[in-house]
């Protein structure tokens, strides 16, 4: 975190939620893009961490590739 100078997270606590559930946002630096991040933990074994990527890339006449391309990136 230090070396993506992750620092400043804005945290917000789910009311009422059995499992306790924080979700941390911030941004991360890289190149010449600031991407959005999100770390969400709570007291179950899971956590998820979202980085949006390409927030701005998806339109009408490339949906069908961008997708298949996340898709294999996921795997």
């Amino acid at each position: 975190m230090d070396k993506r100078k992750l620092k400043d997270f804005a945290v917000e606590e789910i009311a009422k939620d059995p499992l306790e559930t924080a979700v941390f946002r911030s941004h991360m630096q890289l190149e010449n893009a600031r991407l959005p991040i999100i770390v969400i933990l709570d007291k179950s074994i899971y956590g998820i961490v979202r980085l949006l990527v390409a927030q701005s890339a998806k339109k009408k006449n490339n949906e069908k590739a961008l997708e298949e391309l996340m898709n294999k990136f996921n795997k």
